[in-house]
């Protein structure tokens, strides 16, 4: 295999740039509290991002050899149980530490150990 410059790389590059800026701009648009239609955009964005990476992906396993795919197949699995569970771990911190820092917060709130009345 072998990589070469060519000049179609300038417009994919130029539409990669554009397309991150706008999926940036939804981010923080969604993030900032942003109404119903911001956050159904952040999630066409995602999804979006998600289908061309799986496509990005996989797309080159067509050129594998048949008698390879049984590998590249645990391969697979066994990559997407790694990062699932990372992934899952890294989301059960995050919100320990959101459950902390809102313990935090009540506790700075409330000094005298009251529970406010619900």
């Amino acid at each position: 295999m072998r990589f070469t410059w060519h000049w179609k790389v300038i417009p994919w590059m130029l539409a990669g740039a554009i397309g991150n800026w706008r999926v940036w701009a939804t981010v923080l648009d969604s993030a900032d509290g942003g109404s119903p239609a911001d956050k159904t955009k952040f999630q066409v964005c995602c999804g979006l991002l998600i289908a061309a990476g799986l496509g990005a992906f996989l797309y080159p396993i067509r050129f594998a050899d048949q008698s390879r795919w049984n590998d590249i197949a645990q391969g697979l699995i066994i990559a997407v149980v790694v990062l699932g569970a990372v992934g899952f771990m890294i989301y059960r911190l995050a919100r320990f530490f959101d459950d902390a820092d809102s313990m935090q917060l009540e506790r700075e709130a409330n000094p005298t150990g009251d529970r406010p009345c619900e």
